[in-house]
């Protein structure tokens, strides 16, 4: 999911900046998500086999539905696989995901390294570290992860010595919760709440410092 919002934040600012491609031609989050997992053309270039090419859009495809679903299932109960839920059908249109995606690029550029860190390599970056799941892949594996869950990671296990406890492949795409100072998260929603009547404004950020937690063992 994280690679996909970065993906997507990289995606427009790209668009924005091309004097030919306007707002209202901003390729919408659906859109994103289903290229994300196309494959690259020197991949297929690989698979020179037959019926390779073919297997690989399979997997692929089952790449797409088992996203769907698994996010579906944790917007139950998880405030962030809700919200790209709600990106994904566009229940609340592109405005929505827009404003929530501004709100994001905002955050991270006041939190700067403490929370690319916490991303991981699902952070967007100029080398395009997160452009489709092909790149990631690659780039998780360089880090000593894998992002197949039913593979071991050799090189997370010869890290770890005998024991076997290396890295969790499940810390590439970050800690379950991105943890950021309520100061900067103040300044923030300032930021993108600037047009908002004062009182409200005001409000809002109560409302965000009311929300915050100890950063004791965090």
């Amino acid at each position: 999911m994280r690679g996909i919002l970065h993906a997507k934040l990289t995606d427009d600012a790209t668009s924005s900046a091309l004097p030919s491609v306007c707002e209202n031609n901003l390729t919408r989050f659906p859109e994103m998500v289903y290229s994300w997992f196309e494959p690259s053309p020197e991949k297929l270039h690989e698979l020179k086999e037959e019926g390779q090419k073919d297997s690989h859009f399979v997997k692929c495809n089952d790449d797409r539905w088992g996203l769907y679903y698994g996010v579906k299932h944790l917007a139950v109960d998880d405030p962030e696989a809700s919200l790209f839920f709600t990106f994904l059908d566009e229940g609340k249109g592109e405005d929505y995901c827009a404003f929530a995606l501004n709100c994001l690029q905002v955050v991270e550029g006041l939190g700067k390294q403490l929370l690319r860190t916490q991303f991981g390599p699902c952070t967007h970056s100029i080398e395009g570290s997160c452009q489709s799941m092909e790149i990631l892949d690659s780039n998780v594996i360089k880090r000593g992860y894998t992002m197949d869950y039913e593979k071991k990671n050799d090189k997370a296990n010869t890290d770890a010595g005998e024991s076997g406890e290396g890295k969790d492949f499940y810390a590439a795409g970050g800690g379950q919760a991105i943890w950021v100072p309520a100061r900067i998260l103040c300044i923030a929603v300032r930021a993108c709440l600037e047009a908002m009547d004062a009182e409200k404004l005001v409000e809002a950020i109560k409302r965000t410092n009311d929300m915050s937690v100890e950063a004791t063992d965090r």
